[in-house]
């Protein structure tokens, strides 16, 4: 009953400020609309609304930890910071483009390293897990290295002075081997 009586608060607010004149027709064009509004307006006919129980929005240090990642998201992760480690490799075509892409390639290394540390902490999979995974991401790594390996050949043909700008960063991803755990190698 409450929200019919103010949709006809609501209405007859509304006809009354469009009501030019008054129409003998239209009970609600005449002065007895806004006098009828305003009793009703402060009568105890309309209660008001009541606030709803509303929980404040969780802080993030409320909020649980969040469970394991799994394998496949980090492993799609690690696919994925190759692809732009190899997007980055082809974009380099002379010593001054290695030099300004060195940041972004160190970058895509600690992607891998950090990922890598969490492949390593959440140990190895199940024999069935493990054989699944390698059939779908054994295939990946293996074409992001030969794409690395083709990226440093062309990057070598194109400008060899840009080899020894990026000789840091190559040795940075040898020593993702170290960090690579056991059973992904």
């Amino acid at each position: 009953m409450r929200f019919t009586t103010l949709i006809l608060i609501i209405c007859s607010g509304f006809l009354v400020g469009c009501a030019e004149e008054e129409d003998p027709l239209n009970p609600l064009s005449s002065d007895t609309a806004v006098q009828d509004y305003e009793s009703l307006q402060s009568s105890d006919a309309v209660e008001p609304l009541s606030q709803p129980n509303v929980e404040p929005l969780p802080t993030p240090e409320s909020l649980p930890e969040p469970e394991s990642q799994g394998y496949t998201p980090l492993l799609e992760d690690m696919v994925d910071s190759f692809d732009r480690f190899n997007k980055t490799l082809e974009s380099i075509k002379s010593k001054d483009h290695a030099e300004a892409k060195t940041d972004n390639l160190h970058e895509s290394l600690e992607e891998m390293i950090a990922v890598m540390k969490k492949l390593e902490a959440l140990g190895e999979p199940g024999a069935e897990e493990l054989e699944k995974l390698e059939d779908v991401y054994k295939p990946k790594f293996q074409a992001a290295g030969q794409a690395i390996g083709e990226n440093l050949r062309q990057i070598r043909e194109a400008d060899v002075t840009a080899l020894p700008v990026l000789r840091p960063v190559l040795e940075a991803a040898e020593g993702l081997k170290d960090v690579t755990p056991k059973w992904l190698r």
